[in-house]
């Protein structure tokens, strides 16, 4: 499964603070993030130390190699910095191998909600 294309895109379901839209920000930051994103030898060698309940290793060798050579490969769309959004209106939008997708989509959702928040606050 991990060649299997994906979508997920990014998107507010309730006005922050009783508004009518929200500011897109975060968007730089994450791309930023896209560019440096890697897997350290000392991350590898912590998840390679990993184990379940049972004493066996969480991940297998196989999946740390995998990690080991991992690249960004994904199509990422988004609304410029600054652009006003609406509930359910996408501020992002990530296509490619679904597993690269799944693994980058918890750092999206921190770094641009948050900076979404802030700067709609701002406004």
């Amino acid at each position: 499964m991990t060649d299997r294309q994906a979508w997920f895109s990014l998107f507010f379901r309730r006005r922050p603070f009783d508004g009518n839209y929200a500011i897109a920000a975060g968007i730089q930051t994450a791309i930023e993030f896209i560019e440096a994103f890697r897997f350290e030898e000392s991350d590898l060698m912590y998840l390679e130390g990993l184990k379940t309940s049972n004493g066996e290793l969480l991940f297998e060798p196989k999946f740390l190699e995998y990690l080991s050579k991992f690249s960004f490969n994904c199509d990422l769309y988004a609304m410029p910095e600054g652009t006003p959004v609406f509930p359910y209106e996408p501020l992002l939008f990530v296509r490619g191998p679904i597993l690269e997708a799944q693994i980058l989509e918890s750092s999206f959702l921190n770094i641009i909600n948050f900076q979404t928040l802030i700067a709609t606050k701002a406004s």
